[in-house]
């Protein structure tokens, strides 16, 4: 039996109040020159209030992170419209399939879903070192060179966000290309992997265009640097995500995704599918058949090809397709 299932998204702005929060968890790349208050301070002198938190403990790992108690608490803490998500500098780049990367994101995902599930996860795109990675070039080749490393990050991120219903805010992109077309600007420490205050300031921007979907030229803030590189580093994080905003997943509504059993658990011919949002649900098949459950079962009568369309309306009111 041949299943396709048709998923059409009505997208809707994040929200319309006033106050924005975000919670950052990581660890010394997020830390490194105060990331969240520089966000804080951009977004500000662009007119966005955003209130910001940090847990990010030197060289911890998205699977550190989902059992810790302090990062669950932070998480719990209250209901944030965002919640940014930073995988160690090196581990996040190797081969999702030999690290426990993918399964700190779903347990970090399901944890931030839990507390409120109107709260967007956002995983962090970090940067690959300035001459590659050393220590696992060895196993590695594509460690070797910074080029290889970013490739890696950039695949895993965008694979981490699309299994997870998550943005990606892809500040390694944005760093590949100051270094491509501005190499005078320094986005990195002497020790050629934490982000100078250029690298931080570039990340912040990028986080402004990937949760406020906007460009962020012409904020009047900028760090301490010259009004003319932030206004370079401001152009180029704005592009970067503004031109491939479907490629970061920008178009996609969190807590959207329904898991499908075909296992025929019920009988040969029936498929369930479930969903763990709290709202309300409409199923509906092509066949005529129709559900509010929010795990409905779907019996036939034999073979065929069948369109299936969720309509969820989350707990906010904000009704996805």
């Amino acid at each position: 039996m041949r299943w396709i299932l048709a998923c059409h998204l009505l997208i809707a702005l994040h929200g319309s109040a006033q106050q924005t929060s975000v919670l950052f968890i990581g660890n010394s790349y997020t830390a490194a020159n105060d990331l969240p208050n520089t966000f804080r301070q951009l977004a500000l002198s662009l007119g966005d209030t955003v209130t910001t938190a940090m847990q990010a403990p030197g060289g911890y790992t998205l699977m550190g992170h989902a059992s810790t108690p302090a990062t669950i608490n932070s998480i719990e803490s209250q209901p944030w419209d965002f919640v940014v998500m930073q995988e160690q500098s090196q581990l996040g780049a190797l081969p999702l399939d030999i690290t426990d990367t993918e399964i700190g994101a779903v347990q970090l995902v399901a944890t931030i879903e839990q507390n409120d599930e109107c709260t967007y996860p956002v995983f962090y795109m970090t940067w690959g070192r300035q001459n590659g990675d050393d220590l696992n070039c060895p196993d590695f080749p594509f460690m070797c060179t910074y080029e290889g490393m970013q490739q890696g990050l950039r695949d895993n991120y965008v694979e981490l966000s699309d299994s997870n219903d998550a943005y990606t805010a892809p500040v390694g992109m944005a760093w590949k290309k100051v270094r491509e077309d501005h190499p005078l600007i320094n986005l990195y420490q002497a020790d050629e992997s934490h982000p100078s205050v250029e690298g931080t300031y570039l990340a912040a921007c990028v986080f402004y265009s990937t949760l406020f979907q906007q460009s962020c030229t012409g904020a009047s803030f900028t760090s301490s640097l010259p009004p003319a590189t932030a206004a370079i580093l401001q152009g180029i994080a704005s592009t970067t995500v503004l031109d491939s905003s479907t490629t970061w997943n920008l178009d996609v509504p969190n807590g959207t995704d329904a898991t499908i059993d075909g296992s025929s658990s019920n009988g040969p011919n029936d498929i369930t599918y479930y969903h763990f949002g709290e709202g309300t649900h409409l199923w509906s098949c092509s066949n005529g058949q129709s559900s509010t459950d929010a795990n409905p079962t779907f019996t036939f009568s034999g073979p065929g090809i069948y369109t299936f369309t969720h309509t969820y309306t989350d707990p906010v009111g904000t009704p996805i397709r």
